[in-house]
């Protein structure tokens, strides 16, 4: 019978879309029948003997603090959403970590380090009741033709910004300065992103460099708010669905595309993926 005590984590301090990472983690096992539950960092520890032979998923861990200890467990495993760079600092963390799960869009096991830390990729990919409510999204009018998001680093984003808005200046721009935020802030956050996902017809955003992420949640939450997703390309998987490359390729892409059907496109490639429950369930069965 397989072992399925399992306590997903997420790190008070840190970035709140690891908060937002681990309750669709936490969803996931509970869809699949797990014995999971679902604990911020500062109601750890817990008591001696409820984990011992379970699981623990952290996610994030750089975001754990010195004092926050984690539990005793049979296996400790730290769950990641950004590129290979940019999870090397989570990987620092005092945690005895087991394996690491990477989450998105493509594979990096051939980047991976450490190379003796066993490494399983875990696709990007809806969850059931996520699923239910691409299953029934219909198309609405929207009061802003696209909305730009992302940090602000330098005069290559403010070229970004000056296209969008000669293409239509009826949209919005949300690109705080870098220098003014830590590695995992973001004023907005989920709920407010979503928000604005759920008003624009195209979803743009910009890569975060310092960490370096894929960011596939951001192609999850258009499509979750009925947006069409758009990434402009920068570090990270350029093979990722919705990646587009200079600026002006997506200006023209706005200016000729039919919303409805790029809409539609995109909703396809995403649920194509599976099951979150069920990749997640498949890379834990294999470290």
């Amino acid at each position: 019978m397989k072992e399925t005590r399992t306590l997903v984590i997420y790190p008070e301090r840190g970035s709140l879309f690891y908060r937002e990472l681990a309750r669709r983690l936490f969803a996931a096992l509970r869809e699949r029948g797990w014995d999971a539950k679902l604990r911020s960092s500062v109601e750890l520890p817990v008591k001696s003997g409820q984990l011992e032979t379970g699981t623990l998923l952290v996610a994030g861990p750089a975001g754990l603090s010195t004092k926050e200890t984690l539990p005793a467990t049979r296996r400790r495993i730290a769950v990641l959403s950004e590129t290979v760079k940019g999870y090397r600092r989570h990987l620092r963390v005092d945690g005895g970590f087991d394996a690491v799960l990477d989450v998105g869009f493509v594979s990096q096991e051939a980047e991976h380090q450490p190379a003796d830390l066993p490494y399983r990729f875990v696709p990007e990919s809806p969850t059931d009741q996520e699923r239910r409510e691409l299953s029934s999204f219909r198309p609405s009018d929207r009061p802003l033709p696209w909305a730009l998001l992302g940090r602000h680093y330098d005069a290559s984003d403010t070229t970004v910004v000056d296209s969008m808005v000669r293409m239509d200046p009826g949209g919005l721009v949300h690109m705080p300065s870098a220098r003014l935020l830590k590695w995992y802030e973001d004023p907005l956050a989920p709920e407010g992103l979503s928000a604005i996902a759920a008003k624009t017809a195209y979803y743009v955003w910009l890569p975060n460099r310092s960490i370096t992420a894929s960011e596939s949640s951001h192609y999850r939450r258009a499509l979750l708010g009925g947006a069409i997703p758009c990434r402009l390309r920068g570090e990270g998987p350029t093979e990722a669905p919705g990646t587009y490359g200079p600026v002006h390729e997506l200006c023209e892409r706005i200016g000729n595309g039919n919303p409805g059907e790029l809409h539609e496109a995109a909703l396809r490639t995403y649920v194509s993926r599976g099951s979150l429950g069920e990749h997640l369930e498949r890379a834990l069965a294999d470290v």
